[in-house]
């Protein structure tokens, strides 16, 4: 319990996000709330993965899947509305790491000897998390799509 109210402000924070960016994408208001719900259900899952054991990245694509189910269960047409998942799952991007590749490519052009080699490194490493986070993404959204195609294919059938 105490760990969800550690991650609770953090998660909220991402829920605000989610749904401020679903006004951003001009989303019709009956998507805000679902972005909301969607975006915090996400970013708690990833942090509570994650503080459980689990792989950062692979934490995120277990959220970034979760939150698929959640946008088909908490739309009001329980259609997975891309808007929705957009928003729900930017909050889960590298932000962090691909700004701090912004800053290294701009150092890795102007210094020289040791700092140049130390730049390359914070570079790569950052360009490393970033492409493995938004891969984390797309593997998680691939799954969740496949995963409430199925439950509607037996909702059909």
């Amino acid at each position: 319990m105490e760990l969800m109210l550690a991650l609770l402000p953090n998660a909220l924070c991402a829920a605000g996000t989610a749904a401020m960016l679903a006004v951003v994408f001009t989303a019709p208001p009956r998507y805000v709330l679902p972005s909301f719900a969607c975006g915090l259900a996400a970013l708690l899952a990833r942090d509570l993965l994650a503080a459980s054991g689990m792989n950062v990245h692979w934490a995120t694509a277990v959220a970034s899947a979760g939150a698929v189910i959640a946008a088909a269960a908490v739309t009001p047409e329980h259609a997975v509305v891309p808007v929705v998942l957009i928003a729900a799952v930017l909050p889960l991007g590298a932000a962090v790491a691909v700004f701090t590749a912004m800053i290294e490519l701009l150092r890795v052009s102007s210094v020289e000897g040791a700092a140049l080699v130390d730049a390359s490194v914070k570079l790569s490493a950052s360009l490393g998390k970033a492409f493995t986070t938004f891969v984390a993404i797309a593997l998680g959204l691939q799954i969740g799509v496949a995963a409430v195609r199925a439950a509607r294919h037996e909702q059909d059938g």
